[in-house]
């Protein structure tokens, strides 16, 4: 029953609700302060490692790779598809998914070696 455990059934579900929420079109302009869109991609993506992150079950480099790499490919094919979805790609949105990643993965190594 690991396939179904809680931190992989969190993962699913942020990863879909990543996905619905960067693939849904926006019809109005952003009223938010510039820049404010990369913070949320570094949180989005910070939080999408994190469960998977905590687990003790992978050995731990293997795990960070995978995930970071995972993360990166992640989000880089939701660049590369949103322009069919009526949004434009963009490549600091990219790396803003990466360093969300990195710093989640750098956020669950601290809370495992306090565990």
């Amino acid at each position: 029953m690991y396939f179904l455990s809680p931190r992989r059934i969190v993962t699913a579900l942020l990863a879909a609700g990543l996905a619905v929420a960067m693939l849904t079109p926006v019809d109005v302009p952003q009223s938010v302060p510039s820049g404010t869109d990369k913070l949320v991609h570094l949180a989005a993506f910070g939080l999408l490692v994190l469960p998977a992150a905590l687990s003790r079950r992978v050995p731990l480099g293997l795990l960070f790779v995978g995930l970071f790499v995972g993360a990166a490919a992640f989000g880089g094919a939701i660049e590369l598809i949103q322009p069919h979805f009526g949004r434009s790609a963009d490549v600091n949105d990219w790396v803003a998914d990466m360093a969300g990643a990195a710093l989640g993965l750098l956020l669950a190594l601290g809370i495992r070696r306090i565990r």
